[in-house]
């Protein structure tokens, strides 16, 4: 897969997770909204940092004359939004690592 459909999967992916039509947005909105994230989670602000990233270069994919994705991305681009896909489906992502160390326990 290219950056842009790796990236189209894992917004989808988001999208279906967070019930949200913005996608990936919400998925960054959400761990945006969590200042404390970092506290419970490894990784926190790398990922949230990525997550932006790969959003702005997305964007710039798609709406700037003679930007393409060949120019911007490279493999590991590629292959870091494969594994956070992957991330997300083994529920190893950073929202559900929050979401299970704040849960009160029993």
């Amino acid at each position: 897969m290219g950056f842009m459909a790796s990236y189209k999967h894992l917004e989808k992916l988001c999208g279906e997770v967070m019930g949200d039509d913005r996608r990936l947005s919400a998925y960054i909105d959400e761990m945006a909204g969590k200042p404390c994230g970092s506290g419970y989670v490894m990784g926190w602000e790398s990922d949230l940092r990525k997550l932006k990233h790969y959003r702005r270069v997305r964007n710039q994919i798609v709406h700037e004359p003679d930007c393409s994705e060949d120019d911007l991305c490279g493999p590991e681009d590629v292959e870091w939004l494969e594994d956070f896909y992957d991330r997300i489906m083994d529920q190893t992502d950073p929202l559900a690592l929050y979401r299970k160390a704040t849960q009160p326990k029993n």
